[in-house]
């Protein structure tokens, strides 16, 4: 018999991130999650910096794909403009994957230092 339980882990612990670049968040194993995704990000900016942020998939945590549909078009956003926050809580549509970690792409405003936790469902 499962059970489920609340999984909260830390990918990204004041993470500098530069203007007009694109980093990348620790990963994690992703094959244990059932249902809900969330993630709770916080980012400090001077000048109000604005991230977008999306999951990426690997089957293997080395080789990470950015998820696409028939189509193609693009899945796993997490937001597309996200302002300076002391902490904001998105619910978005997971990828299913065995890893997953987050792309974080700057727009060309400022520097900025980024948390970042995924929480999801994860049966045990």
């Amino acid at each position: 018999m499962s059970r489920s339980r609340i999984a909260v882990i830390q990918l990204a612990k004041a993470m500098a991130i530069v203007k007009n670049t694109t980093v990348y968040t620790d990963s994690c194993k992703f094959n244990t999650a059932e249902g809900d995704v969330c993630v709770w990000i916080a980012h400090v900016s001077a000048s109000g910096e604005n991230l977008a942020i999306s999951q990426q998939c690997s089957i293997d945590d080395r080789t990470w794909y950015d998820p696409v549909n028939a189509t193609p078009a693009a899945l796993g956003s997490v937001a597309t403009a996200q302002a300076a926050t002391a902490g904001v809580y998105i619910s978005y549509t997971a990828v299913l994957a065995p890893y997953i970690r987050f792309k974080i792409v700057a727009a060309n405003t400022n520097d900025t230092v980024l948390e970042l936790k995924v929480i999801f469902r994860e049966e045990v």
